[in-house]
């Protein structure tokens, strides 16, 4: 939340309460202050600035723009003088930070000027001042000339001046968002309160306003909201692990358990106390777990709040000492509870030669709950932030999957042993041990290799899950800004990146990109050069069943595609068109395509309504050099010829321009020339004659022929926009202006970087010259993808930080990656995910010991026999290392199934990424095969030394006999 308010520009940062008007009554400033100031209190923001701005106001017959701030230190950056003394109508010293010319005096008032200096921001006065004109601009912050704006010391001495009595002015009160103003579980009451505080204000007067950013407020709560529940995923997944360690416990205490219960019943007990107990001692023992456990995970949260800057009781009050907290710690310490009960005293019920115990059918309604999980479709960021059920969705998505693997297994396992133990009858004697003992009690080897597939399958989920959305985050930066930098026309500055050199040590493409529609639907219309088109970055390969390369050359022509037509010479001076008219009277327009990618349109002058006349106008320099691609017709004016259209014919002698040297013909003969839109073309004797139809309603043109001429555009288009193609995949585009694009789908794809929505994508060069030829200047490329040289990506980066490039919007592909991969709540997710993963494996290493620990307990007078019968240690050893590589091998390959199954599952029903947005691209499963390869090592490392550790310690010494632990 912080991130988001903080990324706001500084004027809109604030909470401004404005008041507009000129005073009358009880409306004097102090009055009017004291109201605005207590409603800001009431709303919960820090101590408000004030500020004063007067109309532009004539004082001794100059203008002048008079504002006044407390505190003006702060808000002014001094470049000469002083600074001024408090303001009084004898004497208002003030300091110029903005316009030209005098500053004036009049009687009963006398404004002094002691400095110069210039805004630090606009805040003070907003972005707008109340009179419609730009502060910035108005006001010096942009160095425009205006009257001289001046500030004065204190608002209520300004506000007093009696010479500006019955002047309009604005009052502002503002109070900056500070670090920690706003809280994801706080943005809902913000709201509320700046609505409360309008209604007040205006209540008083209706000429007060208030503003704030409650808009990205909401937006970030939202988005904190989605991120923070999609971390219950992560909760599910611990819930999971712990509830599956409780499991295996409890199945390893079953034995003693079982022999408990037989006791109390020889001694009397009935079977509602012996099941009493049993839930006493199962809630007493998950009552505790789980409180140390809350305990924990609240000292954890405190820790990583208060390094985040973050009350920590506050936060605590609002996730795990909140009723939810608490609520989901209960219910988990319930569930922990029925676990154990289940498991340590629910007999099985048999049905045939197969036996239906508790566990299975839970496990099948733990089926039907994914299943109708999965049917509500995804968890996507507007449906995680209104949370209508898919919070608890999304928490026990993961032990749901898991415990149904798990008991799928299980129930695997015990044919598996069986069918392994007659196999090898056979083969070594201990691996013969290890299957017939397996096979004759698979209970405990099942629970255990039930309890690492869960364990381990949910680390892998983790590292799974983690990579991918590591890996989104480079993904969506490349898909944002397709190239290492992306430059554009910045809509304030207005200066085309085609028109400044380009960068050094650097490849740049011009891009276009328009929009238009087809029938309903919002188009996008992108041209990328051919050979550029196989570099961009932030493609993959899911986005079409052919790769980027084929697609290039479907769309690229086998020659480039350039306007036509004659070249101007560089020394051009005049255009020179000789024609001889009958009719009525039209102007002519030549247009002109310059060398700096640019379109220039000058005008002829007027045709002759009969007889001869010589054209002629003199060539702009941009137009020197350029390419000239023909002459447009219209009306002299709207109304000209009473509405009628205007007729007639143009004998055309070939076109000249003069140069320093003479003048030289540019057209002899027109022959590779034609008409539209109102221009036919016949042949004369001695030239070419045109006949011309002008109305208000067409363009009428003579132009060069292009080689885009009655051919369709080959384009890409997504793959809904190519359903609705004609026959043969034609398809028209109508673009904003009205102009029409007729395009041929030649492949389809589901999406393209920079594009969002349906497009269609084309040869950069094919597009613009078949737009440019009807309609010379409408397809320019606006933007350009910019690639360093190897090795030169930080001086590239550095030189577009400086002039000439300061005037452009340039997107840095690596700044917008790392600025998500920065992203508190996506390092928060991250962790959470690393810390996950950790978890899993240490209780899947626990596993392992508490297994290996029961068997050597509950066997040890088996073992016994074994070695009474002959059987040396090394044969125990191997024996007990078989049994455990057994339900370990079974329990890590169905781990690994089970946690790509479960990341593949949870990419595709949770689309977020890691900050908590919707992903562009959607997200795609990516695994980290380094990380996973080591941690499978480090696993199996340490998997064997704690089983070699076990073994050896067993039979360090003699093996006790059966009973003698009871003596």
């Amino acid at each position: 939340m912080d991130r988001a308010v903080a990324h706001l520009a500084s004027p809109e940062r604030v909470v401004r309460v404005s008041w507009f008007g000129v005073p009358v009554g009880d409306e004097r400033f102090r009055t009017l202050d004291e109201t605005a100031r207590r409603t800001l209190a009431d709303v919960g923001v820090v101590k408000p600035r004030s500020a004063l701005l007067y109309r532009e106001t004539r004082v001794g017959g100059a203008l002048v723009d008079l504002g006044s701030v407390d505190g003006l230190r702060s808000v002014v950056r001094l470049q000469s003088g002083r600074f001024p003394r408090p303001c009084t109508a004898m004497r208002c010293e003030v300091v110029q930070v903005g316009g030209t010319g005098r500053i004036p005096s009049a009687r009963g008032l006398r404004l002094v000027p002691v400095g110069r200096g210039a805004l630090v921001s606009p805040v003070p006065f907003g972005r707008t001042s109340a009179f419609g004109r730009s502060v910035e601009d108005t006001h010096g912050f942009s160095g425009a000339t205006q009257a001289p704006f001046v500030l004065a010391e204190g608002v209520p001495a300004a506000a007093s001046l009696p010479t500006f009595a019955t002047i309009y002015r604005s009052y502002a009160w503002i109070s900056p968002l500070g670090r920690g103003a706003v809280h994801p579980w706080t943005s809902a009451a913000f709201t509320d309160r700046i609505q409360r505080a309008r209604s007040a204000l205006e209540t008083r007067s209706p000429l007060f306003d208030v503003a704030a950013p409650i808009d990205a407020v909401a937006a970030a709560g939202r988005t904190a909201r989605a991120a923070g529940r999609r971390l219950l995923v992560v909760g599910g997944e611990a819930a999971a692990l712990l509830l599956a360690f409780v499991a295996l416990a409890a199945a390893s205490l079953r034995r003693d358990s079982d022999a408990t219960r037989r006791r109390l019943v020889r001694f009397g007990s009935r079977p509602w106390q012996t099941a009493l107990l049993a839930t006493a001692e199962a809630g007493a023992l998950a009552a505790a777990s789980t409180a140390l456990g809350w305990a924990i995970g609240t000292a954890v949260g405190a820790l990583v709040a208060d390094r985040a800057d973050s009350p920590a009781g506050t936060v605590l009050r609002h996730s795990a000492a909140s009723g939810g907290g608490l609520g989901i710690a209960a219910g988990l310490g319930l569930a922990a509870a029925l676990v154990l009960v289940v498991a340590l005293y629910v007999p099985p019920v048999r049905l045939g030669g197969w036996s239906l115990t508790a566990v299975d059918v839970l496990a099948l309604a733990a089926v039907a709950a994914v299943a109708l999980a999965l049917a509500r479709g995804d968890a996507s960021a507007g449906v995680l932030a209104r949370d209508r059920g898919t919070g608890t969705l999304l928490l026990l998505l993961p032990g749901l999957v898991c415990f149904a693997a798990a008991v799928l297994l299980a129930r695997l396992l015990g044919p598996a042993l069986r069918l392994a133990e007659r196999s090898l009858r056979s083969g070594p004697v201990p691996a013969r041990l290890a299957a017939l003992s397996l096979a004759r009690a698979p209970g405990r080897a099942a629970a255990a290799a039930a309890f690492l597939a869960v364990s381990i399958g949910l680390a892998v989920f983790a590292l799974a899950y983690r990579a991918t959305l590591t890996a989104a985050a480079t993904e969506q930066a490349a898909y944002a800004v397709p190239a290492d930098f992306v430059l554009r026309e910045d809509l304030g500055r207005l200066v085309s990146p085609l028109a400044l050199p380009p960068p050094r040590a650097a490849r740049s493409e011009p891009i276009l990109r328009l929009s238009g529609d087809s029938g309903t639907t919002s188009v996008t219309v992108l041209g990328v050069p051919g050979r550029a088109l196989p570099e961009t970055r932030g493609w993959r390969r899911d986005f079409a069943s052919r790769p980027l390369s084929e697609l290039a050359q479907a769309v690229t022509p086998r020659t480039a595609v350039t306007l036509r037509g004659p070249t101007l010479p560089a020394d051009a001076r005049r255009l020179v068109l000789p024609v001889t008219g009958s009719g009525d009277v039209v102007i002519a327009t030549a247009s002109v395509a310059t060398s700096r990618g640019g379109f220039d349109q000058v005008v002829l002058g007027e045709t002759p309504r009969s007889g001869r006349r010589l054209l002629t106008v003199p060539l702009p320099p941009s137009a020197r050099g350029g390419r000239l691609l023909g002459l447009t017709l219209g009306l002299t004016t709207p109304d000209a010829h009473n509405g009628t259209p205007a007729r007639g014919t143009l004998a055309l002698e070939p076109m000249a321009v003069e140069t320093d040297a003479g003048r030289s013909v540019v057209e002899p003969d027109y022959s590779s020339w034609r008409g539209d839109d109102g221009v036919s073309l016949h042949p004369a004797a001695g030239g070419l004659l045109l006949r011309y139809l002008v109305t208000t309603a067409n363009a009428p043109r003579f132009r060069i022929r292009q080689a885009t001429d009655g051919r369709p555009v080959s384009v890409v288009a997504s793959s809904s926009l190519a359903r609705t193609a004609g026959p043969g995949g034609l398809l028209p585009v109508r673009l904003a202006g009205g102009q029409q694009l007729l395009v041929h789908v030649v492949a389809t794809a589901s999406r393209f970087p920079s594009t969002y929505g349906a497009f269609v994508l084309g040869d950069e060069g094919t597009i613009t010259t078949a737009l440019n030829a009807v309609n010379p200047g409408s397809a320019v490329p606006a933007e350009l993808w910019t690639n360093a040289a190897t090795g030169r990506r930080d001086a590239v980066a550095a030189e577009l930080r400086r002039a000439p490039y300061d005037v452009l919007a340039v997107r840095d592909q690596q700044v917008l990656a790392r600025a998500l991969r920065t992203d508190p709540l996506a390092r928060a997710v991250l962790a959470a995910l690393g810390t996950a993963a950790v978890l899993g494996a240490v209780l899947a290493l626990l596993g392992i010991v508490l297994t290996m620990v029961s068997d050597l307990r509950d066997e040890r007078g088996d073992l016994f026999d074994l070695e009474a019968q002959g059987s040396g240690p090394s044969l125990l050893r191997a024996y007990l290392r078989l049994r455990a590589v057994t339900f370990g091998a079974a329990g890590l390959a169905a781990g690994l199934a089970l946690g790509a199954g479960l990341a593949a599952l949870v990419v595709g029903v949770v689309t977020l990424t890691a900050s908590g947005g919707s992903p562009q691209p959607p997200l795609a499963l990516e695994l980290d095969w380094p990380l996973l390869s080591l941690g499978l090592a480090g696993f199996g490392l340490a998997a064997a030394l704690l089983v070699e550790a076990a073994v050896r310690r067993s039979f360090a010494g003699p093996v006790p006999p059966r009973g003698s632990e009871l003596a």
